[in-house]
């Protein structure tokens, strides 16, 4: 096995790792996907595992936590039959029978409709398509036997597997005799050929699905499928930084959102990135008050009625986004909640008071950047951008150049660096002062 430092420990390092390490991945049984969402900017990102990815300097610290606990965010990787094509056989004799029911007899009593109750069974999706993606990969830590190091086991999670076994197999495939019998008896009242066509479609390949169903099931052992533990790497930890004999979870309530970002950075910084960004797309873009012919503006001129209307949102992440609106209280979130459930006298209340002084100077910094920029990034409603954020564009609409869009850029790309610095700082100490609380545990 592996022994790698925590900055290579990546989704995709896992990934591959499972390919070459486990049969139900060389041979292609299953596969591997990586969920996506949409991401403060507008784009579709995989969510590839925020923790395991991060590549800021808390990473070992960040591990620390994971070890002792068991949610599962290091990587989120979600597991798909890759061997039975659910569309072309319980997919298609659905939509088949359902379009029959739209078409010809949408009487909830019908043959039809009976037919397309039994065809429409979610525990199929669950166990073909992993509907609702709760067949994934989990993790566990377990001790090395090397010294410095904590060892990473993938962990087949696939909890309800066995029981939507039992349905598929119990309801559904015994009943495909039923729902042909039912669309033929209906065919017989009705003489419409379709109905008697979707009936054949069915009784063709009914059999061939259950078998190449059942042949899937037994070559990943679904039954004894959950739990399964696959050997990944073990991974070497900075003994500067983390203490293994230390466990930080020891502190009461703790969770990984406060760990990982105990000042909630990105409510300062998630803003200003998005118009940083925001305005950087705009200077792909020709400035003009009017357009031209159309064939000459398409993808590259913009107006003032077009950015600064309804249709802002298109070029103006903070504006069709109002989630990360900032305030100054969140910097301290989980601080303060933190001083309030200290008992009085302790020494963990003195711990807590005496950090809360110290980082004084780093929140009253954050605060002061945010205001000197807060003109610029927070806007004034929903598909509407700030009027002084405007202003600056609107005189770069009259030269036609990007002079003053880009010298907004370069004041938020300083107010960046410094306020994420800042925050680093604060984190830094915030997990150190956790230890320190964990000690004495």
């Amino acid at each position: 096995m592996e022994k790698i430092q925590i900055k290579d420990l990546t989704t995709d390092y896992v990934i591959a790792v499972l390919k070459e390490a486990h049969p139900l991945f060389k041979d292609d049984l299953l596969s591997l996907h990586l969920t996506r969402s949409k991401s403060a900017f507008g784009e579709s990102v995989p969510d590839s595992g925020k923790y395991a990815n991060d590549n800021g300097r808390s990473k070992d610290l960040t591990l620390n936590y994971l070890r002792h606990n068991s949610r599962n965010e290091l990587f989120d990787i979600i597991l798909e039959n890759n061997t039975v094509d659910y569309d072309n056989y319980g997919g298609e004799f659905l939509s088949r029978t359902r379009d029959l029911w739209m078409r010809y007899d949408r009487n909830d009593n019908s043959k039809i409709s009976q037919a397309t109750d039994i065809l429409d069974i979610d525990e199929l999706k669950y166990v073909l398509l992993n509907w609702k993606n709760t067949f994934r990969i989990a993790y566990s830590f377990t001790d090395s036997p090397i010294e410095n190091c904590i060892r990473l086991q993938a962990v087949i999670s696939a909890p309800y597997l066995v029981d939507d076994v039992d349905v598929v197999l119990g309801k559904y495939f015994p009943n495909l005799d039923l729902v042909v019998e039912l669309l033929r008896e209906s065919y017989a009242e009705t003489k419409i050929d379709n109905i008697r066509n979707v009936a054949n479609f069915i009784e063709a390949n009914k059999d061939e699905f259950r078998e190449n169903t059942l042949a899937y099931l037994k070559a990943i052992d679904y039954q004894t499928l959950d739990g399964t533990r696959i050997d990944i790497c073990d991974i070497e930890i900075d003994p500067s930084l983390v203490n293994l004999d230390v466990s930080v979870s020891k502190n009461n309530n703790l969770t990984h959102e406060e760990y990982e970002d105990p000042i909630m950075s990105e409510f300062v910084l998630i803003r200003l990135q998005q118009v940083q960004r925001s305005l950087e797309n705009l200077l792909n873009h020709k400035l003009v008050s009017k357009y031209t012919p159309y064939a000459d503006r398409v993808g590259v001129e913009v107006t003032p009625d077009l950015i600064f209307s309804y249709a802002s949102y298109s070029y103006f992440a903070q504006a069709s986004e109002l989630k990360y609106d900032y305030t100054s209280q969140k910097l301290l979130t989980y601080l303060n909640a933190r001083l309030r459930a200290s008992k009085a006298k302790t020494r963990e209340r003195e711990i807590l008071k005496t950090f809360k002084e110290q980082m004084s100077p780093i929140v009253e910094r954050i605060k002061e950047i945010y205001t000197d920029v807060r003109p610029y990034v927070q806007p004034r409603s929903r598909y509407c951008i700030s009027e002084e954020l405007q202003s600056e564009i609107m005189k770069d609409f009259d030269t036609g150049r990007h002079d003053h869009t880009q010298a907004v850029i370069d004041k938020l790309a300083n107010a960046i660096s410094e306020t994420r610095a800042l925050c680093e700082a604060y984190n830094d100490e915030y997990r150190r002062m956790l230890d320190a609380i964990a000690e004495d545990l």
